[in-house]
Parts: C-alpha cells; structure tokens; sequence
C-alpha cells in the first residue's frame, strides 16, 4: 500500500520515473554504487536498469552519472 500512496505523491508532484539511456551509459556503475534503495540492477550484458518500483526518485544516480545517462 506505502508503494501505491508513494507513486501518487510523486505524480502529483510531477517527479518521473527514471530511466537509463543505454546509448549515453558508459557502464561505470556510478549509479549502481550510489543508489541507498536497491533501484538499479546490472544486467547480464554488464547495463544497468532501474527498478522503477524501487526507485525513491531521491536522484542521487542522476546527479553522479558521468554522461548523463539517466533521463525522466
């Protein structure tokens, strides 16, 4: 239930969900080393995806990705 509430809250506050730009990322895994809530996962392929369920949209991965790579 917190997770549904917490979803609505961010909408009506106009925060969206992330996402990686697989073109931009570099694979450095800052964003995998940054993230306190579990939100990004490596891939087999070494990419990373954000788990949007997770996400806490607090954008520390966003602010420590070298290329930019992680878009809403």
């Amino acid at each position: 239930m917190n997770n549904i509430l917490f979803k609505i809250a961010w909408k009506i506050l106009g925060r969206k969900e992330l996402h990686i730009d697989k073109e931009l990322c570099i694979k450095c895994g800052k964003c995998y080393k940054t993230c306190t809530h579990g939100a990004i996962t490596q891939n087999e392929d070494k990419s990373y995806s954000i788990n949007t369920d997770r996400c806490h949209r607090c954008y520390h991965c966003l602010e420590n990705c070298p290329k930019k790579a992680i878009k809403s």
